[in-house]
């Protein structure tokens, strides 16, 4: 009966290792504390950020791709899939971290450091949105806070499955899966009108810049996490 209750406890703590192992650790909990304050922080200079270019003045311009692009005909479907696939993608991420807590003082910092980033561009020109984005009574305030402001360059909905992607490139499922994830949000913003097409087709090259820098700023973080994948 000992030696049954002892294999058990064993078998818990081998089921529970990877968690054990990283937790453990002061500095990994620090720097997932970190994370956690650098991704609040960066919330709240992008919620700020979204308030300010509300209210600047600006106005649409014209777009070669939005002006020859078709009315998408279930604008219904462009508008929940926008507003619900961000929050899937989201837990996605969130699922794949925890699935793999090595990553998650990297993926929480590389995060915060996309949003703080596209706080500061959003901030700089002052453009209203194109007068045909779909736009729904749908989702209350969570389609205001994803969808509904004048925070166009760049792209949030494309960037985040995007660096997502870089992030967990050693994962194939999870590379292929946002890579997927972040060209059907580049065509539904589009279609949607919902983002300029520089907007979109400018984030592999500012996702890559700020996943390098990334993996500069964080780099012991960075190797925590490839080497336990």
């Amino acid at each position: 009966m000992r030696n049954s209750n002892q294999n058990q406890r064993k078998g818990e703590m081998e089921s529970r290792g990877p968690y054990q192992k990283s937790f453990r650790d002061p500095r990994f909990r620090k720097s997932v504390a970190m994370g956690i304050f650098s991704l609040l922080l960066a919330g709240c200079a992008a919620a700020l950020a979204q308030q300010y270019v509300r209210q600047a003045p600006g106005n649409p311009v014209g777009d070669l791709f939005l002006d020859n692009l078709p009315n998408f005909p279930w604008p219904i479907l462009l508008f929940d899939f926008l507003i619900l696939g961000s929050v899937f993608v989201a837990c996605s991420i969130l699922f794949v971290t925890l699935a793999k807590p090595a990553y998650l003082p990297f993926t929480l910092k590389t995060i915060a450091l996309l949003y703080f980033v596209r706080t500061f561009f959003v901030s700089l020109t002052h453009l209203k949105v194109s007068p045909d984005k779909i736009m729904l009574d749908r989702w209350g305030a969570l389609a205001k806070f994803i969808y509904g402001g004048n925070d166009l360059f760049f792209s949030g909905h494309v960037a985040l499955p995007f660096i997502a992607a870089l992030i967990f490139w050693k994962m194939k499922f999870a590379r292929y899966y946002f890579l997927s994830a972040a060209a059907l949000f580049a065509i539904a913003t589009l279609f949607a009108r919902s983002h300029y097409s520089i907007d979109v087709f400018v984030v592999p090259f500012v996702g890559y810049g700020i996943f390098a820098i990334a993996q500069k700023f964080f780099q012991k973080d960075y190797l925590t996490a490839r080497l336990n994948t």
